[in-house]
């Protein structure tokens, strides 16, 4: 593997998580990271690729990695999204984590250029249509309409979630189950 590299300013953005971030959350949160970030690079080498430099920044990790051909360049780019949702398997046991990988994987998958959606967006269109692409640089400019999208989203707050469906299904993780006991657990 080659070289792993830790941006300074992620040193005081983790203090700061420390401080503020219920531990359970933060520790659901990280796992939930290095799972998304293994499942890349168990693709990269599994693609038949090399890992040259991983890289920690406060906004999330980059590997830089090379890979024989766009296909399989493509199928590790979007390894990590599907190994965050796979964490949805855990949600009877490890709640948080199953919903923190969740929230990671859809967030990675929005087709905005620095996430793992904006680069499987632009290196796909390449792939299906590759003068198009030259040409019009679509993906470039729905990052772009899509970001503002986002901003907008964001704005209205807890009604772009619903009518997403993220929170169907965070009441669906959270559902309660009926308690047969009384009010006291006493009957």
């Amino acid at each position: 593997m080659g070289k792993l590299r830790v941006d300074p300013w992620l040193y005081y953005i983790a203090a700061l998580l420390v401080l503020t971030l219920p531990l359970r959350w933060l520790l659901a949160a990280l796992t939930a990271g290095v799972v998304h970030e293994l499942c890349h690079l168990a693709a990269v080498r599994g693609l038949g690729g090399r890992v040259l430099q991983v890289r920690l920044k406060p906004g999330g990790a980059a590997i830089d990695a090379v890979l024989p051909g766009q296909g399989r360049e493509l199928l590790a780019i979007l390894a990590g999204p599907v190994g965050s949702l796979l964490l949805l398997g855990v949600h009877r046991w490890f709640p948080r984590l199953a919903l923190c990988g969740m929230v990671q994987g859809l967030f990675n998958l929005l087709p905005v250029r620095p996430l793992d959606g904006g680069r499987a967006l632009e290196l796909g269109t390449k792939l299906l249509c590759p003068g198009w692409a030259e040409r019009i640089q679509f993906a470039a400019e729905l990052s772009v309409f899509l970001c503002a999208g986002l901003t907008a989203g964001a704005i209205f707050g807890r009604a772009a979630l619903w009518l997403l469906g993220i929170g169907w299904i965070c009441r669906w993780l959270w559902r309660k189950k009926p308690c047969k006991a009384g009010r006291n657990g006493v009957q």
